[in-house]
């Protein structure tokens, strides 16, 4: 599932919410709405904060689908929590 760039950013509280988690300048947030893609690193810091931020929503932005090739190895505790969910 393929969320926007603007998705991700309005559900973090906008442009300045997120340029505060990221401690980075708010015209950096903006270009990645006018270029409708935000760089791989900083999707990385910020899908934790919207995972968070959806849960419980009707289409929530989780760290899986965010990153599904690869999220095990850039969060292992993803995987600790299926396999507790399991026993």
């Amino acid at each position: 599932m393929n969320f926007t760039a603007k998705e991700i950013i309005s559900s973090l509280g906008g442009v300045a919410a997120v340029s505060r988690i990221l401690n980075i300048k708010m015209q950096s947030v903006s270009e990645w709405l006018k270029n409708e893609r935000i760089p791989e690193g900083r999707l990385a810091r910020l899908a934790p904060f919207a995972e968070k931020a959806t849960a419980g929503k009707e289409r929530p932005i989780t760290r899986k689908k965010l990153f599904p090739e690869d999220y095990l190895s850039r969060w292992p505790e993803l995987g600790e929590r299926n396999t507790k969910k399991n026993s």
